[in-house]
C-alpha cells in the first residue's frame, strides 16, 4: 500500500526563547492505518500503545520555524465503503500554555478486497467481508485455525490489523458440520482482475447427539423426533439438554400400548410419556411425521445417543398402536347386512361420528380370498352414506369384506372391516 507522509510545522512568534516544548501528534486508528516504523524526523518517538508520536523540543528560538515530518500506510474499513477518513491531531505544549491543530485526509481503495468461508469442494459456505484497499492482499494470518469448541472463532489478519472473523456458522446461524474449510481472500482490481490467496480451518466441535424415532414392521420411519426437537419438548425454547438425558439405557415408556384418538378427550394410555435418563419427559400422541394417527399395530421405538469420548448407545422398545377411533369413525353399519338379493339389490353403508380430518370416504369389496370386486365412494358433500348398487355386481351368495377407508389431506387417516354376507 502507498505510504502517506505528514508534515508539522511549529514556530515561535514571540521575541523570547521557548524552553522545554512538547509537541505530541495523536495517529488515526490503527483499524486505518499502521504507522512506518522510524518515519519520524528530528527524534520523533512512536508510542505503539498510546498510538501517539512525540516530540521533546529543548528550545525554540525567537522567529524560529521548525517542520517535523512521519510516514503512516493507510489500511481499510471493513465495509463496503470505498471510501476512508484518516484524521489526526497535533498538540504543542509549553510553558505558558497549549495550541492543537487537526488535519483529515480521504483515501479511496483501488481494489475490492472479499473474505469468505468454502468447503472442500468450493462451494460458498459464507461471506465474511467485503472492503476496500490500496492495494491486493498478497497473504494473512489464521489465529485459532482449529475451532474445537461453540464459542470459539477463527481470526483473519493483514499485517496485524484484523480483517474478518468466523465462527464455524453457516448464514443462518446454524454449525457446519466438521471437517476443513478454505478461507478465500480475493482481491479484484478496477479492470476485474482478481488475484487469491486460501488458507484452511478446522472445524473439530466435539458434539453430543440424541435421536430418537419409531419404525413400523417393514422398518420405515414413520416418526422421527431430532435432538432439536426433543430438546425444545423437555428444556423448552433456549434450554438445553443435560447429560443424563443423553444415557438411553434408562429411558423409559409409560406403557407398551398406545390408544391414539382424533378426539380430544382425554383417555388411557391416549398419549405415550418418554422419560430420558435425566427424568425429565415429553409426550408423544401416536402422529407420524404426515400429521396422522398411526394404524394399528406393532412399532418399535428406537432411541440412540452418542457423547464425546464415550461409545454411542442405542435402545429399541416395541409398542403396540391400538387405533381407538383413529380411523375417524365411532362405527360403521351397513344396512341390510346380511344382503338377500331377492328382496334389494341396494344396501347402504352408514357412516357416524366422522372425525373433522376426514374429507373423504372409498369403500372396497374383497371376496375372503382378497380379490377386489368393487370400489365405492362417497358422492360429493355426503360423507354420512356410500350406496352399494348389488344389480351389476355378479356377486356369488357368500361372506365377503367391505375395508373402509377414512382419507385426509395427506391421504388415508384409517382403516376398518365390516364383514359382508350376501344371499342370492
Amino acid at each position: 500500500m502507498d505510504n502517506i507522509t505528514y508534515t508539522l510545522t511549529y514556530s515561535n512568534p514571540s521575541s523570547t526563547t521557548v524552553l522545554n516544548a512538547v509537541l505530541v501528534d495523536n495517529l488515526p486508528p490503527k483499524a486505518q492505518m499502521s504507522y512506518v516504523a522510524n518515519s519520524a524526523s528530528n527524534g520523533g518517538v512512536y508510542d505503539p500503545n498510546a498510538n501517539t508520536l512525540t516530540w521533546n523540543i529543548p528550545s525554540v528560538p525567537p522567529g524560529a520555524s521548525v517542520a517535523v515530518t512521519y510516514s503512516i500506510q493507510a489500511g481499510f474499513e471493513s465495509s463496503t465503503s470505498a471510501v476512508t477518513t484518516l484524521v489526526n491531531k497535533a498538540c504543542l505544549t509549553f510553558a505558558n500554555g497549549v495550541v492543537c491543530d487537526s488535519r483529515s485526509v480521504t483515501v479511496t481503495g483501488a481494489y475490492v478486497v472479499h473474505l469468505a468461508i468454502y468447503n472442500q469442494a468450493g462451494e460458498l459456505i459464507k461471506d465474511l467481508v467485503t472492503f476496500e484497499a490500496a492495494n491486493a492482499l498478497t497473504d494473512f494470518t489464521v489465529v485459532n485455525g482449529v475451532i474445537t469448541t461453540d464459542s470459539q472463532t477463527a481470526q483473519f489478519f493483514y499485517k496485524n490489523m484484523l480483517i474478518g472473523s468466523w465462527d464455524a456458522t453457516n448464514p443462518n446461524g446454524v454449525k457446519v458440520t466438521n471437517g476443513t474449510y478454505m478461507v478465500k481472500v480475493e482481491s479484484t482490481d478496477p479492470y476485474g482482475v482478481t488475484t487469491n490467496i486460501t488458507q484452511n480451518v478446522s472445524v473439530v466441535i466435539g458434539r453430543n447427539t440424541l435421536d430418537l424415532a419409531v419404525y413400523n414392521e417393514a422398518g420405515e420411519i414413520v416418526k422421527h423426533f431430532s435432538q432439536a426437537e426433543i430438546q425444545n419438548l423437555v428444556a423448552g425454547s433456549g434450554g438445553s439438554l443435560l447429560p443424563a438425558d443423553f444415557d438411553v439405557g434408562k429411558v423409559k415408556l409409560s406403557s407398551d400400548t398406545l390408544s391414539p384418538s382424533y378426539s380430544s378427550v382425554a383417555g388411557a394410555n391416549q398419549t405415550i410419556t418418554v422419560t430420558l435418563g435425566s427424568g425429565r419427559t415429553f409426550t408423544w400422541d401416536g402422529r407420524g411425521d404426515n400429521g396422522n394417527i398411526l394404524t394399528t399395530g406393532t412399532y418399535f421405538i428406537e432411541v440412540k445417543s452418542a457423547m464425546q469420548g464415550k461409545p454411542s448407545e442405542q435402545v429399541v422398545m416395541s409398542i403396540h398402536v391400538q387405533d381407538n377411533n383413529a380411523s375417524g369413525l365411532a362405527d360403521v353399519v351397513l344396512g341390510p347386512n346380511p344382503v338377500k338379493l331377492s328382496q334389494t339389490t341396494v344396501a347402504n353403508f352408514y357412516f357416524n361420528n366422522l372425525s373433522a380430518e376426514v374429507t373423504g370416504i372409498a369403500v372396497k369389496i374383497y371376496t375372503v380370498a382378497g380379490e377386489l370386486t368393487q370400489t365405492l365412494n362417497n358422492t360429493p358433500g355426503n360423507l354420512s352414506m356410500i350406496a352399494w348398487d348389488l344389480s351389476q355386481a355378479n356377486l356369488a351368495s357368500g361372506t365377503y369384506f367391505a375395508v373402509v377407508e377414512m382419507r385426509g389431506p395427506s391421504g388415508v387417516i384409517g382403516r376398518k372391516i365390516v364383514p359382508v354376507v350376501i344371499i342370492r
